[in-house]
């Protein structure tokens, strides 16, 4: 008898270990995803303002939201009048994004276009001002070559879509919310 008392004792042990580890290993796995970047709306991540006041006509301000840089562009009424004279591309959709965002100008007015500058083809790679490939400005990823107009569509190479466009909001005329969707 004491033989299978034994063996009992051993599939006990056995178990309790089993049991401990897998529950260790969903609590590292739950800890691990705590820590990870944060993404959408919520108190990891917080809507960021910004004064309008201080952007000109043609510059950009860069800040962050969620761990990802995003940019602000004052466009010129010249990059407006572009934007809307030129074709939509059909082969590069905005992906699952806020309707205006499938609109020419991408954006909720049309003098601020608010995007985030990170290459869709080479996630990581932050896409720059290029002013020599268009009749006004526009953007380039300076890994892949793929150039980007003034709304973030694709305008040549291979990227396989537009910018991506985070939720924002106009708190009236004069600051910009980045992480709060229009009403």
């Amino acid at each position: 008898m004491p033989s299978a008392r034994v063996d009992r004792r051993s599939l006990l042990k056995a178990a309790t270990t089993a049991l401990l580890l897998g529950g260790g290993g969903f609590v590292a796995v739950g800890l691990f995803k705590a820590m990870g970047p944060a993404t959408g709306e919520g108190p990891a991540n917080p809507p960021v303002r910004y004064p309008l006041a201080d952007l000109r006509v043609g510059q950009a301000a860069t800040l962050t939201w969620g761990g990802r840089p995003v940019c602000i562009l004052h466009r010129s009424p010249a990059d407006i009048a572009w934007l809307l004279g030129r074709p939509q591309p059909t082969s590069h959709p905005s992906g699952a994004q806020a309707s205006f965002r499938g609109t020419p100008l991408r954006s909720l007015t049309p003098d601020y276009f608010v995007f985030e500058p990170v290459c869709t083809l080479h996630d990581g790679v932050v896409v720059r001002d290029d002013s020599g490939a268009f009749p006004t400005r526009g953007l380039v990823c300076p890994h892949c070559g793929t150039r980007y107009d003034l709304a973030g569509r694709v305008f040549s190479g291979p990227a396989p879509r537009s910018l991506d466009v985070p939720p924002y909001r106009f708190e009236g005329p004069d600051v910009l919310v980045v992480g709060q969707e229009a009403a």
